[in-house]
């Protein structure tokens, strides 16, 4: 069962259609992301976002007639075989022209569309939860290997240090690895000439979610 939230507004059939899973579409940095994205878009993409623990706070920041639906698959997760076979049924449903995938929670859509692919693939990693602050769990190592190393499959990662995990952990390929990075010029913010003339401390603010693993 599909749940819809948000209707898609009358786009044309020969838009392409792209499909977000997300672990869940609370609000966050990659959800953020997206609404700016369909925000610059405008009607040059229809998209489906899944939201797979079902929260969709993030629905309230979408453009109004945005070309957008929100669901929440049914699918059980930890199920190997049968998880991946509802993930490819759900994927034949919604016929998308590219399937993009975000972080280690979407990884069973990434393994259903590796074998027969029937989407184009771009996978986004924005960082690791609590459980791989220090070191990569082995397990979810060789999944990455094996899910995101396909010809059909383009990795994106924002960080120099994700893009070296990238490469020599999960064995990505050169030709599938993109580094797009998050868009602050950190030049710009080198030296205070100003604060520094003054002799004050200099001040420094963040607005962000307070967890260990960003080591702020």
């Amino acid at each position: 069962m599909l749940t819809a939230t948000i209707p898609l507004s009358s786009a044309s059939d020969r838009t392409k259609h792209l499909v977000h899973v997300f672990p869940g579409f609370s609000v966050g940095g990659s959800q953020s992301r997206f609404v700016q994205l369909v925000k610059g878009a405008g009607e040059r993409y229809r998209h489906t976002v899944l939201s797979l623990d079902g929260r969709i706070e993030m629905s309230d920041h979408l453009p109004n007639g945005s070309a957008v639906a929100v669901i929440t698959p049914a699918i059980q997760k930890g199920f190997g075989l049968g998880t991946w076979a509802h993930c490819r049924r759900q994927l034949r449903q919604l016929r998308p022209d590219l399937l993009v995938t975000y972080n280690w929670g979407s990884m069973d859509w990434c393994l259903s569309n590796y074998f027969v692919p029937l989407a184009r693939h771009l996978h986004i990693e924005d960082g690791f939860g609590p459980e791989e602050k220090s070191r990569q769990l082995r397990r979810r190592v060789w999944t990455r290997r094996l899910a995101l190393t396909g010809a059909n499959s383009i990795v994106v990662v924002p960080s120099r240090s994700l893009e070296r995990l990238a490469r020599e952990d999960w064995k990505i390929p050169e030709s599938n690895l993109r580094y797009i990075p998050n868009g602050v010029d950190c030049l710009r913010f080198g030296s205070f000439p100003r604060v520094q003339q003054e002799g004050r401390p200099l001040v420094v603010g963040t607005v962000s979610t307070i967890r260990l693993e960003k080591n702020l």
